[in-house]
């Protein structure tokens, strides 16, 4: 990004967010910066930073809408997983809120600084996961993947 310290060509919220992070020290080397300085902004501050609603309550969608489409796909594969996990465990009805929870949790608490990740570093996927699943064809693999386990696990519970 060009501007660095002002991030002008972002709305008011978040040239504020970005300032926070830069504050606490995200980095390429460090995910979510430092501890330390997080839990020593005042808590209206803190949090700005750790958790987003709209990511939480649109999860997949939310990601794609903000450009993080590798991301938001790995999301909608994590949900698929969730989904069969659960119904294998016999909460048929609680598939659609747990297959929406978790990935809805992970994206409230981690958009804000995979956004930031995006615009500064030119981050696509998570750096603690395997280089491949940072491109769309990995992302897509592994949503493709989930999507069979699902499908596979629902035909064998007809049978």
């Amino acid at each position: 990004m060009s501007e660095a310290t002002t991030y002008g060509d972002l709305t008011q919220k978040w040239q504020d967010r970005f300032r926070l992070l830069d504050s606490i020290g995200v980095s390429e080397d460090s995910y979510m910066g430092d501890q330390d300085r997080m839990n020593a902004l005042d808590g209206k501050d803190r949090n700005k930073l750790i958790f987003n609603w709209p990511a939480f309550l649109f999860n997949v969608f939310y990601y794609w809408f903000k450009g993080m489409g590798v991301k938001g796909t790995l999301l909608w594969a994590l949900s698929m997983v969730v989904a069969t996990v659960v119904a294998a465990t016999g909460f048929a009805g609680a598939v659609p809120i747990g297959a929406w929870l978790l990935p809805g949790v992970v994206a409230a608490v981690c958009a804000n600084t995979d956004y930031y990740r995006k615009v500064k570093f030119g981050e696509r996927g998570w750096p603690f996961l395997p280089a491949f699943l940072g491109r769309p064809l990995g992302a897509i693999i592994v949503l493709l993947v989930a999507l069979a386990a699902n499908l596979a696990f629902a035909l064998v519970m007809e049978l």
